[in-house]
């Protein structure tokens, strides 16, 4: 089978202008007729495409950035800074295990036990308190006027 990877006269320019605004490297390549797939190799051969693609893609991301910090919104700045800085909103899972690959047991004492089975009634208790207040009748007061008022 023969390579068929004929460069296509291309408007290096208009190209770099494309990626300039952000404009999805499928939605180019589709823009100038050539399959997504010939247009990655395009880019590997051919050292003007390659160089018009990148400068546009720098000039866009450079753009975005100078938006970003001129940025006086917290959303922003907190976005920016998580990008600048790699951070994720999910922190790494690290995954522990016993000798061998194991699981490891989980020992919990005695006295860990009773401190939160005592901690259990105590909150029972409270919840209990706190129902029977809500459903006692709210106390009849008695101004100096001798009038009574009941709120």
């Amino acid at each position: 089978m023969a390579n068929n990877l004929t460069t296509p006269a291309l408007p290096y320019a208009e190209i770099e202008t494309l990626c300039a605004t952000g404009a999805p490297v499928h939605a180019i390549a589709a823009h100038f007729g050539i399959p997504i797939d010939k247009w990655y190799r395009l880019i590997q051969k051919d050292r003007q495409l390659k160089a018009a693609y990148e400068k546009g893609t720098s000039r866009n991301h450079i753009a975005l950035a100078i938006k970003l910090n001129n940025s006086n919104s917290p959303h922003v700045l907190i976005f920016r800074a998580k990008a600048v800085l790699g951070m994720r909103e999910q922190p790494t899972q690290l995954e522990l295990s016993g000798p061998n690959g194991s699981a490891i047991k989980s020992e919990t004492k005695s006295d860990e036990r009773s401190a939160l089975a005592e901690a259990n009634e105590l909150l029972a208790s409270l919840t209990a308190a706190a129902r029977t207040r809500v459903e006692e009748p709210a106390p009849v007061v008695e101004d100096s006027a001798g009038e009574t008022d009941s709120s």
